[in-house]
């Protein structure tokens, strides 16, 4: 596909803005990019274009947009797919009226794809802590067994996403508590759980390289960061050996760990909290007064930490 000059530099300008202005991650910035490219082949194609220019972008009409999706659905995209590829869009051409005075109002009134309402899905306390007892028997080697529960109770104890979990730093364990930056570069303070933080340690004396305070804690076989795709080939093992749903990652842990906390008493603002959904208020209020009061939520409601106490 051929981009005129100046529109391949407002799309250099769009992602930029998303990224630094936004705070979008890498992951999603790329999402919105290929989406773009799609859309923007599409058009060359539906209108037999040597050359997409600027202004073509102004005199894209209901046809084509309708034309574009028909093809999406028939190229077995998914509902969800396509919501986000319209989504990516509109935000393209938002831009483009906020910072270059381009006009289309046909992009806004194109209607979004209906979506078919999804619950999260968590497994129920039994298989989840059979999870936790089987993942380190997953790999051959002792320390990869070892890094994947430290990994898989940075998820299912603290409920992090994978990507806040590869990005814990060995500095992390000299604090009572993580200091997580979550989306939007959102910061939330989650209470260390003992036996969390005594499998990374266990995991730490193990790996066979040296981890410095502020490198990833979570290191491939070559001792370069953790990929999840490496972590997820793992699950994939372990839901098979378990006999669990396909449906199973490491989001799913996330889930479970707001799912058992809510099962077993705890307050649904204190799960936001943890969660990162809503921001906090104040650095200096929370780092004394909201992890204490949340450490007490774990203490009464977590299950790995009930189950703890029953043993002692």
């Amino acid at each position: 596909m051929q981009l005129n000059s100046q529109l391949e530099k407002i799309i250099t300008e769009w992602l930029s803005h998303l990224k630094n202005y936004k705070n979008y991650s890498i992951n999603t910035c790329s999402s919105y990019n290929n989406d773009l490219q799609q859309f923007l082949n599409f058009i060359v194609d539906y209108c037999n274009l040597s050359e997409l220019k600027i202004s073509h972008l102004c005199s894209v009409d209901i046809r084509l947009m309708r034309s574009w999706l028909s093809q999406r659905y028939n190229l077995q995209y998914n509902s969800s797919s396509n919501s986000r590829a319209l989504s990516s869009v509109r935000n393209f051409y938002k831009y483009l009226f906020k910072h270059h005075n381009l006009v289309n109002k046909i992009i806004s009134a194109v209607r979004s794809p209906k979506l078919a309402k999804r619950l999260p899905k968590a497994l129920d306390i039994e298989d989840t802590v059979a999870c936790t007892t089987e993942i380190n028997n997953i790999a051959n080697d002792k320390w990869i067994g070892a890094r994947d529960k430290a990994l898989l109770f940075l998820l299912y104890g603290q409920g992090l996403r994978i990507s806040e979990a590869l990005s814990v730093t060995k500095a992390s364990l000299k604090s009572e508590s993580l200091i997580i930056k979550g989306k939007g570069n959102k910061i939330r303070l989650i209470p260390w759980l003992d036996i969390t933080k005594q499998l990374v340690s266990d995991y730490v004396n193990l790996v066979p390289y040296s981890l410095t305070d502020n490198s990833p804690l979570f290191v491939g076989k070559r001792g370069k960061k953790l990929q999840p795709a490496v972590f997820g080939r793992h699950l994939i093992k372990l839901r098979r050996q378990l006999n669990l749903p396909e449906s199973l990652t490491a989001h799913t842990f996330r889930h479970c760990f707001a799912s058992h906390l809510l099962n077993n008493g705890a307050d649904l603002r204190s799960i936001q909290e943890l969660l990162g959904h809503q921001s906090l208020s104040s650095t200096q209020i929370y780092t004394k007064i909201n992890s204490d009061f949340l450490t007490s939520v774990y203490n009464k409601s977590h299950p790995l930490v009930r189950e703890q106490n029953n043993k002692t």
